[in-house]
């Protein structure tokens, strides 16, 4: 997930004017992508390295939803046939970006969609990548409560106390979930949002693609060897579904597959780099993504289906004091913690870019320089305020993945559809015919992308209200 996503692998720079890899100006970018090869002489990337970047992209927080997208889906065929036709539009979608990005010589994602689709659609792109980070912050720190809770929760099972004193200690505010997100995000969070450079969380991108592995390996090892009958949490979505409910599947698994902003960097980077080898590159790393997604997807549904419902979070739905689950809780909020300041970073990026153009729009002067440093840092905290407000208000991570998922396909299908569009109009060489097929296909993925959004936002709407 950009999830949580490679920006864990983006090498947070000084803010003193050093350019960066992310659609800003020098004077603007907080920090750079260390496959970016606007900042080396030369681009030396390896096939290898590349699959390992696309894979740490894509894998992240949507993997605890697959098996609640799989419930949605009506069961695990056919979660499994909306995964791999969603595949063939994640991964033809990347290769336009590609192809947009070797044909206008950008190295970003937001810099194409303006080289070819001009600058208002490049500011929608900002807006959306702006809302995707932000959302995916909310979702880390839900995370961060609810594992943590039921870590804590798990360790007051094992002290053997009696009815009475483990009531109490329940009951304490010290245990509570919303205590837990405020705590650990003030004291474990906030303060990096103030660093100048936080290029050391970089280094936990191998420590998320292990903890993704673990965690489908423990997922799939439980469903053969037996859960453990005990208390879990009480928080969990109805158990009740209807054919509708095959839509709202599609948000949570475009969340997990979603890499696409990451995905230009990857390629200008590569060493001897073209769309055909860059094809093979994303098709081998996606068949991993498959792979830890499908595993965790088909074996957390058919452990807990029927009988019991599938929570959003399938770690939720596990003994509390289950210890091959408790490594994977501590290690996914460990990498939730640190994923939290870098997606930070990244979405401050274009939330500042668009300030600085409002105020010029508004004719206030406004200078990149002069007020930086404070204007990033109230903006960082304005920030982490409100992310922290709405996850102590978010009771499950379906309520902020759907909406996540939802954003995920604007940069799958709207913005590539939309680039087709431009290359078809622009040719000169192909016939009519194709100009019309390629137009046409354009406009599809453009409608498909903006339902998975539309229908997304208005569920997310509705799980908030209570009416579902």
């Amino acid at each position: 997930m950009m999830t949580e996503t490679a920006h864990r692998n983006a090498r947070i720079q000084g803010e003193d004017g050093s350019s960066g890899a992310v659609d800003m100006r020098a004077e603007e970018a907080t920090f750079y992508y260390p496959w970016d090869v606007s900042k080396q002489s030369s681009s030396n990337g390896t096939a290898f390295g590349a699959v390992f970047i696309v894979v740490n992209a894509a894998l992240g927080a949507g993997l605890l939803s697959l098996p609640l997208a799989f419930y949605q889906a009506g069961g695990v065929t056919q979660g499994i046939a909306i995964e791999l036709v969603l595949l063939v539009f994640v991964i033809s979608s990347v290769l336009v970006l590609a192809y947009g990005a070797e044909l206008k010589h950008k190295t970003t994602y937001e810099d194409t969609v303006e080289a070819v689709c001009g600058p208002v659609v490049k500011l929608v792109a900002e807006i959306c990548l702006l809302a995707f980070c932000f959302g995916s912050n909310i979702t880390y720190l839900v995370i961060v409560g609810d594992q943590l809770e039921d870590m804590s929760s798990g360790i007051i099972q094992s002290l053997n106390l009696t009815a009475n004193e483990t009531n109490h200690i329940k009951s304490s505010f010290y245990v509570d979930r919303r205590f837990i997100i405020a705590i650990v995000a003030c004291v474990f969070i906030l303060p990096w949002l103030f660093f100048k450079k936080i290029g050391v969380l970089s280094y936990t991108s191998f420590l998320a693609v292990l903890c993704c592995f673990y965690i489908a390996a423990v997922v799939t090892t439980r469903h053969f060897i037996g859960t453990t009958d005990c208390e879990v949490s009480t928080t969990q979505v109805h158990c009740s579904r209807s054919w509708p409910d095959v839509v709202n599947a599609i948000p949570f698994i475009c969340f997990g597959y979603q890499c696409h902003v990451s995905s230009i960097p990857i390629y200008v980077g590569l060493k001897k780099r073209t769309v055909k080898r860059f094809f093979f590159i994303i098709v081998f790393a996606v068949l991993i993504c498959f792979v830890v997604y499908t595993l965790t997807g088909t074996f957390g549904y058919l452990t807990f289906v029927p009988g019991t419902c599938i929570q959003s979070d399938i770690l939720r739905n596990y003994c509390n004091k289950d210890i091959l689950v408790d490594v994977a809780r501590g290690l996914l909020a460990l990498v939730m913690v640190t994923s939290y300041p870098i997606l930070t970073f990244c979405g401050r990026t274009p939330l500042d870019s668009i300030l600085v153009k409002l105020f010029r729009v508004c004719r206030l002067s406004i200078s990149h320089d002069k007020y930086k440093w404070a204007r990033l840092r109230i903006e960082s905290l304005i920030w982490f305020v409100i992310t922290l407000a709405l996850a102590i208000l978010v009771e499950q991570i379906s309520n902020v993945v759907s909406l996540t998922g939802g954003l995920a396909a604007t940069f799958i299908f709207v913005f590539p559809g939309m680039m087709i569009i431009q290359f078809a109009l622009s040719s000169k060489t192909h016939s009519h015919v194709k100009k019309t097929f390629f137009v046409a296909y354009g406009c599809f993925i453009i409608v498909i992308g903006s339902f998975i959004f539309g229908n997304s936002l208005v569920y997310t709407i509705l799980l908030d209200s209570k009416l579902i």
